[in-house]
């Protein structure tokens, strides 16, 4: 029983650490198993022995069911940080390859392909999992680094977003420009072809 008791204690206090939890298995919890398959295949000589007998083996399933789910629980756990650290790392790489460039000429193509790029990455941050981070300080700290990776892609997509606007507003004056001299152009070339002299002094009186 005091194999039993340790065992129990071990698992209660460890960590949600599956490392810890796997090393627990193999130091009580193998050894315990091993003394309660030992103990059933020994014949038993009375009727309280084997109440004793059967509430250990029931203790004993208890604890190997507590420790398997322990270890579950934080294996998985584990793997969603692993995951969500990852992602967070990629797009704190990703934000700063784009935030690391401005404050130098840009053409259109590249600015809006800059564009794209950070609103990819809010799309990103929106669906990570971080409200089932068990750990509250983790879980804390994981929210600061996506707010801090919304606001710096924020700050850079507002001012973007307006000179894209204004770069496109600039170059559809221009066409529109380029239009009406391709328009006066055609005009001037087919004075003379048709009408009067008169009507073509009209014409040219109305181009000007």
């Amino acid at each position: 029983e005091e194999l039993l008791d340790d065992a129990e204690k071990a698992i209660e206090n460890s960590p949600a650490d599956s490392q810890i939890l796997d090393q627990l298995g193999n130091e009580k919890l193998q050894p315990l198993n091993a003394l309660i398959a030992d103990i059933d295949n020994q014949p038993i000589p009375n009727e309280e022995l084997k109440k004793r007998k059967k509430a250990l083996k029931k203790r004993a399933q208890t604890l190997n069911d507590k420790h398997g789910k322990k270890f579950a629980n934080a294996k998985e756990q584990e793997d969603l940080l692993k995951k969500i650290n990852d992602e967070l790392s990629e797009l704190e790489g990703l934000t700063g390859n784009i935030t690391s460039t401005y404050g130098q000429p840009k053409s259109l193509p590249e600015a809006v392909e800059d564009k794209d790029a950070l609103n990819k990455i809010n799309e990103r941050l929106g669906p990570l999992p971080i409200d089932e981070v068990a750990d509250k300080p983790t879980r804390d700290a994981l929210v600061k680094r996506a707010e801090q990776i919304r606001n710096e892609v924020n700050t850079l997509n507002s001012p973007l977003t307006e000179e894209i606007k204004k770069e496109e507003r600039l170059l559809q004056d221009g066409s529109d420009i380029l239009g009406k001299i391709n328009d006066l152009g055609i005009q001037v070339l087919t004075l003379g072809e048709t009408g009067t002299p008169e009507d073509n002094l009209k014409k040219i009186g109305q181009l000007s």
